[in-house]
């Protein structure tokens, strides 16, 4: 110890009992928040810091490991907000002289009323370290490897102990790990070594790992591997216990080479984002994109985006796309980034070949009446129609003053059985639309067939009124649910939801929008959900929906009873039946 620290520490020592005595208002539970120790191997100097929770004095002990004995102490007043800091110079000694002992050393930190904190580090003084690094370099064998790791274990502080992970390494993995140092020859420092023998006993423990220790093993090497798994790293958007078993399991037994650490942190990552796409769902499909774009980026694949991107393609066929991946991966979820280039690849593929060669599309024509074709008109008067027109029922409703825009779209579609009231009388045009409420509408309003189909939505219940309605308008593509398996019955469709779900069904009747020159400039395009961008831009230049004022769409915004109404109508006013 050099005479500045022992000066120090005696002083402390016959100051401390009078503080300690004194300190009883905390509990003892409380600790130092983020406690952090830091060694300059090239200064030697020790950086202890952390924040008190209650802005008090901070203690901070220092004793070696491999005695006990006390090497510093010294207490500090916290400063604004409870950060501290304080350093401290281990003596180096030179090539001819020790100075402090070399080995590890444990910094308790406390202070008043905090339970005390251990952070242990590895100091190396400049005799020692030149001695391990000219001997551990000169090794050529595993075997002298070997007896050099052994000879200096205790002054670099590696641990080869019972039980450790060293010792819990098989025959062949020891070899393994010996070998790696003599392939090395020249090491730069002490620390070189340090970090180089942790980081491919980490590597050949996850070798020999199973994936119910990988965790842990992961979690322990993070530093030495490269790994990122705080809190705000793609790792910590893992959610399901199935994901992060896949995971571990992708990193253990894997035979990583022991002198190529990045491959196992890119493996990691790789492994991260498999595990993220299984995750999709319809909600957050349109991450995959993102994620796809994120691992070629860093060059963990190369996903063509080609098809996927084809102008051939509409916003709709690329949801497909993602819905088709995402359904790949619920059923079965993928092994590795590999799998998913193949699956997304071909999907994408598939979908530009059956745009480029519609008869080559699986898509249903309706079962009934087959000629059916809608086309739609962006002419400012409403085609001729081969049927007459649905008679107005005037003051069919009583309480449709306050939607005299809808009046003549609710009356015409509850003559035609469309829509019906709520009773007394009563439409209710400012209530809420439920997602299944509306499927029911935009299926019977638009004479869309029936389709077998298997029960996809656990929620959609069998012998339910919505049951067909809802299981024909999936087998037809014209809705998704809120997540794989879940539709979302009783939630209120937003106006953006419904766009979509008309949209679809659209395009499955073939009606054709012809585009003409009026412009979406709303206020709140931005907030338009990408999946459903295309849907209200057509619809509006269709004149089918408007925004909820001349500069707001409202996207999220919940649709009305009249709103559904109007835009239904709206579609029927400007198609011919053929």
């Amino acid at each position: 110890m050099n005479n500045n620290c022992k000066r120090i520490l005696s002083l402390i020592l016959a100051g401390m009992v009078t503080v300690m005595g004194c300190v009883t208002s905390f509990a003892a539970a409380d600790t130092v928040a983020s406690p952090e120790v830091a060694l300059n191997a090239e200064t030697n100097v020790v950086t202890v810091s952390g924040v008190h929770p209650m802005g008090e004095g901070i203690r901070v002990t220092v004793n070696a490991k491999v005695d006990g004995s006390a090497y510093y102490m010294r207490e500090i007043s916290a400063g604004k907000g409870g950060a501290f800091t304080l350093s401290y110079t281990m003596d180096p000694g030179t090539l001819e002289t020790a100075g402090d002992q070399s080995g590890q050393y444990i910094v308790t930190i406390g202070g008043a009323g905090l339970a005390g904190i251990p952070v242990e580090y590895t100091f190396v003084n400049v005799k020692d370290g030149a001695d391990a690094v000219r001997d551990i370099s000169g090794a050529a064998t595993w075997e002298d490897a070997k007896a050099q790791i052994s000879a200096y274990a205790s002054v670099l502080n590696l641990d080869l102990e019972d039980g450790s992970d060293f010792d819990s390494l098989s025959a062949d993995g020891k070899q393994a790990v010996y070998t790696s140092v003599a392939d090395v020859q020249s090491f730069d420092s002490a620390m070189k070594i340090i970090s180089f023998f942790e980081t491919v006993v980490g590597i050949q423990s996850l070798n020999e790992a199973k994936a119910e220790t990988a965790d842990e093993l992961l979690n322990k090497y993070k530093t030495h591997l490269n790994v990122n798994m705080g809190e705000a790293s793609n790792y910590a958007d893992i959610k399901s216990a199935d994901s992060l078993t896949r995971l571990y399991g992708a990193m253990a037994g894997q035979g990583f080479d022991l002198d190529k650490p990045a491959k196992v942190s890119e493996a990691f990552e790789r492994a991260v984002y498999t595990e993220l796409i299984n995750e999709l769902n319809t909600s957050t499909r349109d991450k995959l994109i993102t994620y796809i774009q994120a691992v070629n980026t860093a060059e963990y694949a190369e996903i063509s985006l080609d098809d996927y991107n084809s102008s051939k393609l509409s916003a709709t066929d690329r949801v497909e796309i993602i819905n088709e991946v995402l359904d790949k991966a619920a059923s079965t979820p993928f092994k590795d980034l590999t799998e998913v280039k193949t699956t997304f690849e071909k999907i994408a593929s598939d979908k530009v070949k059956s745009v480029n060669n519609p008869t080559t599309t699986t898509g249903k024509r309706p079962s009934k009446d087959p000629g059916r074709t809608v086309v739609v008109s962006n002419n400012s008067q409403p085609p001729v129609t081969q049927t007459p027109a649905a008679p107005q029922i005037s003051g069919a409703f009583t309480d449709l003053g306050d939607t005299p825009w809808a009046v003549e779209a609710i009356n015409s579609l509850a003559a035609k059985g469309v829509v019906n009231g709520v009773g007394d009388g009563r439409f209710l045009p400012n209530g809420e639309v439920k997602r299944e409420e509306f499927v029911k509408m935009m299926m019977i309003a638009l004479n869309i067939p029936s389709e077998d189909t298997q029960k996809r939505f656990n929620d959609v219940a069998e012998g339910s009124w919505y049951y067909d309605y809802i299981q024909d308008a999936y087998a037809l593509n014209i809705v998704t649910g809120i997540d794989f398996d879940v539709f979302g019955v009783g939630q209120n469709i937003s106006r953006e939801q419904m766009c979509t779900m008309l949209y679809r069904a659209m395009q499955f009747m073939d009606i054709n929008i012809s585009d003409n020159e009026k412009v979406m400039s709303f206020e709140d395009n931005s907030y338009i959900a990408p999946y459903a961008y295309d849907a209200v831009e057509a619809l509006y230049r269709a004149g089918v929906v408007n925004g909820v004022s001349d500069t707001h769409f409202n996207p999220q915004g919940t649709a009305t009873r009249a709103m559904a109404a109007q835009m239904i109508y709206q579609l029927m006013k400007r198609g011919t039946a053929q």
